[in-house]
C-alpha cells in the first residue's frame, strides 16, 4: 500500500480537502496528523547487501539488456 502526504496551510480548508481525497478511487483511508507528529517518526535506513542496492540503483535508471546479460540473477527473475 502506498502512502501520500499532504501539507496544507491553511487549517480551514482542512475538512474539505479530507472529503475530496476520501472520494477519489482507491483511497482506502484519509487522516489528520499534527505537524509534531510527523516529525517525531525517525526515517529508519536499513543496510541491504551489496546485490539488493545494485538491483535498487537499477530502479531508477531502468533496466538495459546489458544489465540483464552480466547478471544471471536478474534474467532469471525477469523470466518468471
Amino acid at each position: 500500500m502506498a502512502e501520500v502526504i499532504v501539507t496544507i496551510d491553511n487549517a480551514w480548508a482542512v475538512d474539505g480537502i479530507i472529503e475530496a481525497i476520501k472520494k477519489l478511487r482507491g483511497v482506502t483511508s484519509a487522516k489528520l496528523q499534527k505537524e509534531e507528529e510527523t516529525k517525531k517518526k525517525p526515517m529508519a535506513s536499513k543496510k541491504y547487501s551489496p546485490r539488493i542496492e545494485r538491483l535498487q540503483q537499477l530502479c531508477g535508471t531502468g533496466i538495459t539488456q546489458e544489465d540483464i546479460d552480466n547478471d544471471s540473477r536478474l534474467a532469471y527473475l525477469l523470466s518468471k
